[in-house]
C-alpha cells in the first residue's frame, strides 16, 4: 500500500515497466536458444487419450546421422554414405540413392544391406530411387535383445523410417525372410504400398512347407562363411552366376552381423511360419503383387507361393525356370526385366 502513496508514482510505473520488458526479453532468447539449431533433428508429434484423461501431446526428436568412410569406392559410390537414424531403442542404417518412384529392397534373413551386389543396384539407381537398409542387430544397425524379434517388429521399424523420410507411393522389393516383412508392412499400412514384389517368399501358417533343416541350419549358422551360405542359393547348374556374383568388383564391404542377431531372426522366422496372423489377413492387401519364385529354389518350394497367390487379391505369378532361391542376384537382368515390366 506504501508503494501507491508515493508522490513518486508515476516514475516507479514507468520503472516498473522496464523492469517487466526487460525480464520477458531475457526469457524469450531462453527459449529460442534450445529449438535444434539443425536441420538434421525432426520432431514426431502424437496425440494420445483415454476416458480418464484429457489428449496429450508427447514430442520425439529423431537424430539423423551420417557415418564416415561409409560411401562405397569406385564403381559403387553412387549408392553414396551409410545414414543411421535412431528409432525407438535402435539404431537403423541405410543408403538412399538414385532417381524416380521409390523403391525399398528387403533383404533375406542373415545378410545385410550389401548382399544386392553392385550390379544390380547399380541397375536399379537408373529407374528408382532406391532405399536399401539394414535390420536391427545387423551392419550398421543396432539391436535391442531385451525385446522380441518379430517379423512385425522389424516392419515398425521400417514404417516409422519411410515416415521420417516422407516416402510414399513405395514400392517394396521383398526377398524370403524380406518379403515376410514386406507382407507385414503392407497388411499394415496398406494406402502406403503401390507395388509388392515378393521373391522367394512365403505367407507363414502351418499349411506352409518348412524349409529343410539342414539348409535352415546352415542359413543360420553362426559358423558358416559368405560363401557357403550363398553356394546353398544358387541351383547347382547356376554356378557360373555364382562367381560373377562373388566376384569382388560386384561386391560391397561385407557387414558383421551378431550371432545373438542370427538366433533372434531364426525364432521370428520359426514364429512366423507357425501362425496364420499374416496368410489369414492378406486381402487387406490392395497394392499390386508380383511373385516371383525360382524352380531350383530348395528353400522356399514354389508351392508356398500358390498360398500368396490364393489369398492375395490382385497378385500374378511368375515361376524362372533355372532359377533358384537368390534370383535377384543369379541374373540381375532378368529380374529387372521382370521388374520394369510388373510396375510400368
Amino acid at each position: 500500500m506504501k508503494f501507491f502513496k508515493s508522490d513518486h508514482l508515476s516514475k516507479k510505473i514507468i520503472w516498473l515497466c522496464v523492469v517487466s520488458f526487460v525480464i520477458l526479453g531475457l526469457v524469450a532468447s531462453g527459449a529460442y536458444a534450445k529449438q535444434p539449431q539443425t536441420s538434421a533433428v525432426k520432431k514426431i508429434e502424437s496425440s494420445t487419450s483415454s476416458s480418464s484423461q484429457s489428449a496429450t501431446t508427447t514430442t520425439t526428436t529423431i537424430q539423423i546421422s551420417q557415418v564416415a568412410n561409409s560411401t562405397p569406392a569406385s564403381g559403387a559410390s553412387l549408392l553414396g554414405p551409410v545414414n543411421r537414424i535412431q528409432i525407438g531403442s535402435t539404431l537403423i542404417g541405410y543408403r538412399q540413392f538414385g532417381t524416380g518412384p521409390n523403391l525399398i529392397l528387403l533383404n533375406d534373413s542373415g545378410e545385410s544391406m550389401d548382399s544386392w551386389g553392385i550390379s544390380l543396384l547399380t541397375q536399379l539407381s537408373s529407374s528408382y530411387k532406391v532405399l536399401i537398409l539394414d535390420y536391427p542387430g545387423v551392419g550398421y544397425s543396432s539391436d535391442n535383445t531385451s525385446v522380441p524379434m518379430t517379423i512385425n517388429w522389424i516392419g515398425s521399424k521400417i514404417i516409422k523410417l519411410v515416415a521420417y523420410l516422407k516416402l510414399s507411393n513405395i514400392n517394396i522389393v521383398g526377398q524370403g525372410f524380406g518379403g515376410e516383412v514386406a507382407l507385414e508392412i503392407a497388411e499394415s499400412q496398406p494406402k502406403l504400398v503401390n507395388g509388392l514384389i515378393l521373391v522367394a517368399t512365403s505367407p507363414g501358417s502351418p499349411a506352409s512347407n518348412l524349409t529343410p533343416s539342414n539348409l535352415s541350419q546352415l542359413l543360420f549358422s553362426t559358423t558358416a562363411t559368405y560363401v557357403q551360405k550363398y553356394q546353398a542359393l544358387f541351383p547347382s547348374t547356376a554356378q557360373s552366376d555364382l562367381t560373377n556374383f562373388l566376384t569382388p568388383s560386384n561386391q560391397l564391404p561385407i557387414e558383421p552381423i551378431l550371432n545373438s542377431t542370427l538366433i533372434r531372426q531364426n525364432q521370428a522366422q520359426s514364429d512366423y511360419i507357425s501362425s496364420n496372423k499374416v496368410i489369414n489377413s492378406l486381402s487387406v492387401i490392395k497394392a499390386k503383387c508380383l511373385v516371383l519364385v525360382g524352380d531350383k529354389d530348395t528353400i522356399m518350394p514354389e508351392q508356398d507361393s500358390n498360398l500368396l497367390i490364393s489369398g492375395l487379391s490382385n497378385a500374378t505369378k511368375k515361376v524362372l525356370p533355372g532359377f533358384g532361391h537368390a534370383l535377384m542376384q543369379q541374373n540381375p537382368a532378368v529380374f529387372m526385366q521382370n521388374l520394369t515390366s510388373f510396375l510400368n
